[in-house]
């Protein structure tokens, strides 16, 4: 079966790391792991996404988009065996913390950013770099009074600084319990098993809250997880070895 050239759509570099989504950062993270060839956009017109954001991929004449999905479909077309080795115990844990980071941990990373008053300015100078020039100053007011909605309207808004650091804790030590004193997380204890998809799932969301140099409750609480950010700086070395990781101390 051929398959058509895969096209990832992206939002593009910034904040020390290959995407400043987390999302287009774990499926840029997944192809490179799996060792799929492909070509980036980091500037594509919106308009042109299925769902109106990013990331996207048009595999050939295919437009496929949310990571989920376009994994799924990378792993069913490719033939991909990289999570074949899992239980189906270890598929749900997979499954229940994916869910974990996009649909909670995610907004942790939103809040840290967009929210917290004191990271707001120096995250305001480094997204208005990667906006179109002139109206991105006009435009970003405007994206962070809707984000502010959408974080009340799903709930991480309406808490306190202290208790979306609690969260954040508690999501960290989770997935930190769950690597344990492995390499790769469900590898064997020796290190013989390669990382799986999961660990590019991983690897995204918490070099997002590790390496942008904003001071936050949150971003403090990755102390607790030494082994955690050893995976995360393992991970980056392994598939973005071009782009040096520059951690400012926690």
């Amino acid at each position: 079966m051929t398959h058509g050239r895969i096209l990832l759509n992206q939002a593009g570099p910034g904040l020390g790391l290959p995407s400043v989504s987390p999302f287009c950062m774990r499926l840029e993270a997944f192809l490179r792991l799996v060792g799929l060839d492909y070509e980036v956009d980091n500037k594509p017109a919106l308009g042109k996404a299925p769902k109106g954001k990013v990331p996207w991929i048009d595999d050939g004449d295919t437009s496929l988009a949310d990571t989920h999905f376009i994994i799924e479909h990378l792993k069913n077309t490719r033939g991909l065996t990289i999570d074949a080795r899992l239980s189906a115990a270890q598929r749900a844990t997979a499954h229940a913390c994916t869910r974990m980071l996009t649909e909670s941990f995610y907004w942790v990373l939103v809040h840290s950013r967009w929210l917290y008053p004191p990271s707001w300015a120096p995250f305001k100078r480094e997204f208005v770099t990667i906006m179109p020039p002139v109206v991105g100053h006009l435009i970003i007011p405007l994206i962070r009074r809707g984000i502010r909605k959408q974080a009340h309207a799903h709930g991480m808004g309406r808490h306190s600084d202290a208790e979306i650091a609690a969260l954040a804790r508690a999501d960290l030590e989770a997935l930190e319990a769950l690597l344990g004193d492995r390499e790769w997380f469900f590898a064997q204890v020796d290190g013989d098993a390669a990382p799986t998809s999961f660990d590019a799932t991983v690897y995204a969301f918490v070099a997002h809250l590790l390496v942008p140099p904003f001071d936050t409750p949150q971003r403090r609480e990755l102390k607790r997880v030494p082994k955690l950010i050893e995976h995360t700086e393992r991970m980056h070395a392994r598939l973005f070895p071009e782009l040096p990781l520059e951690v400012s101390p926690l």
